[in-house]
């Protein structure tokens, strides 16, 4: 939502999908240039981006080459991009780049994941929330606060135009009503308030309990008021549980999405199968993906 409001500006181009300039990335390191090629060659965000790879660069050069190639095909003066994991790796590649972090309530956050399938209860989901919330922490130690704006969620959709001027005034430019125009050629819709909270009623009582705890103190950190002060913490049989629920739910959430034939292959695929083989399994996954996407 928040990427098509950017793009509906007069003066930004902003690209979808940015993961595979990091999400290689090993530890603090860039991924070898021949490991990452031969992974980008399965990659659906990579492959629809339709981008020219010269091998004779590094890798940082390669992905800022990629970069110039998005600029070249746009008239505006603004481009950006979204990248969800190793976003604090970015700053090494583009020291003079802006950020903007979307903050949510990661109890809605924790629910949605488990809805895409990344993990297979809300108290792993929400460690993707924790993780994400740390390398904005660190990432925020290296680059000046000029460059840095948090966004929250819950505020963006209450009232739309008022923070998505603050966010133009943070890139140096005017408001652009065309911002909420999306929703005349996107599958999505204007915000809605009611998006906001929704873990109130979708999430167990046990449930928000458990993301809490998995958040600690980084939840009030973040502004966000838990509900379940005090909280048990899982012991080890339930966590046990809770690791088997996540565990089976994921798997089904595959098995439901690929069926039992692809989902079959692409496991004994990935332990014993060929690379050949690997790489057929994943195009065909890759057009699965493109049917679903909104």
């Amino acid at each position: 939502m928040f990427r098509l409001m950017l793009t509906h500006h007069r003066s930004i181009h902003f690209w979808g999908e940015f993961e595979y300039a990091v999400c290689q990335a090993r530890g603090n390191s860039w991924p070898d240039l021949p490991d990452f090629l031969q992974w980008a060659e399965t990659d659906r965000d990579f492959i629809n981006a339709r981008l020219q790879i010269d091998k004779t660069l590094t890798y940082p050069e390669l992905i800022r080459s990629f970069v110039a190639q998005h600029v070249a095909r746009t008239d505006k003066p603004f481009f950006g991009a979204t990248v969800h994991s190793r976003f604090d790796l970015l700053p090494e590649l583009w020291p003079d780049a802006r950020f903007i972090h979307l903050l949510r309530d990661p109890r809605d956050v924790a629910r949605s994941v488990v809805q895409m399938g990344w993990a297979g209860h809300p108290f792993y989901s929400a460690r993707h929330w924790v993780d994400v919330e740390r390398r904005w922490d660190g990432l925020a130690k290296v680059v000046p606060a000029a460059q840095r704006f948090e966004l929250r969620y819950e505020n963006l959709v209450r009232r739309p135009a008022a923070e998505l001027t603050r966010v133009c005034a943070f890139l140096g430019l005017p408001y652009d009503p065309g911002m909420l125009t999306y929703d005349r050629n996107s599958a999505y819709a204007l915000p809605d308030p009611a998006l906001i909270e929704q873990w109130r009623s979708k999430l167990t009582r046990r449930e928000v309990a458990l993301v809490e705890i998995a958040c600690d103190d980084l939840l009030a950190e973040r502004g966000y008021v838990p509900v379940n002060v005090p909280a048990a913490v899982p012991g080890a049989l339930e966590r046990l549980q809770l690791a088997a629920v996540d565990r089976f739910n994921k798997t089904a959430f595959a098995i439901n999405k690929l069926g039992w034939s692809l989902w079959t292959q692409r496991y004994v695929a990935r332990h014993i199968g060929t690379r050949e083989w690997n790489r057929r399994l994943a195009l065909e996954i890759n057009l699965i993906e493109e049917r679903n996407l909104k």
